[in-house]
């Protein structure tokens, strides 16, 4: 399936895996507008894969709020460099989470949220490193749950360029659990902290970034030896 291209494709009631599935290694998906009835896409078990354009929506789960085995996109077992950008995720609250990132070696680029988005744009897993997630944008979500807009939950992610906002005391825009990640040059507004490194955090930077209007603590540094520089607060 190396070079596979499938595009400008319209999925629609989908209840299983959407795109990607028995080792589409080299494939490229661009363009698609995927609605769904249950798991719009998992990408399972693929390598390199670049996933780029469309929209993906209408996630069934309305109440209560789907867990983190069940987001709009489940990046999982081993597929080791994925790349998706461009991507418009059109949850109007029904999905908790957009993207669920458990493989390392993840590229996450331009993706956008509608004004009724989930609560969780981005969240890896306490496996998966090497992570880059960069250019979000994702409006204040309708539902009052409080959570992370983007949550690392392992080491050596980045985070840069994003435009987060928060709307429910409670929600933190980007949250760092683990090691050496960084987080640089963000826009986040509203929730109960803008940046909150964890206790679990050690060696973060947290440097450039654009923080304003939280309820408490606009950057909380709860872990050990972070670094917090340049900041606007």
């Amino acid at each position: 399936d190396y070079g596979r291209l499938i595009e400008n494709t319209l999925i629609n009631v989908v209840t299983g895996t959407g795109i990607s599935r028995d080792e589409l290694n080299g494939a490229v998906a661009e363009g698609n507008i995927i609605k769904s009835s249950g798991y719009p896409v998992g990408i399972i078990g693929c390598k390199a894969l670049t996933y780029s354009g469309g929209s993906i929506s209408n996630m069934v789960n309305t109440s209560p709020l789907v867990s983190a085995n069940k987001p709009l996109m489940d990046i999982i077992l081993s597929s080791v460099g994925t790349q998706v950008s461009n991507v418009a995720f059109d949850a109007a609250g029904d999905g908790l989470i957009c993207v669920y990132v458990d493989s390392s070696g993840t590229s996450l680029s331009g993706l956008t949220t509608t004004t009724a988005s989930p609560v969780t744009v981005v969240q890896t897993s306490s496996t998966s490193v090497d992570i880059s997630v960069s250019n979000i944008v994702a409006a204040s979500p309708t539902s009052t749950s409080s959570g992370s807009r983007i949550l690392v939950a392992n080491d050596d992610t980045i985070i840069s360029g994003c435009r987060i906002a928060c709307s429910a005391t409670g929600q933190i825009g980007i949250r760092v659990n683990g090691e050496r990640n960084i987080i640089n040059g963000n826009r986040v507004t509203g929730g109960t902290n803008g940046i909150w490194l964890t206790s679990t955090s050690v060696n973060n930077l947290a440097v450039n970034n654009n923080v304003s209007g939280s309820s408490s603590t606009a950057i909380l540094d709860s872990g050990t030896t972070n670094t917090l520089a340049n900041n606007l607060t």
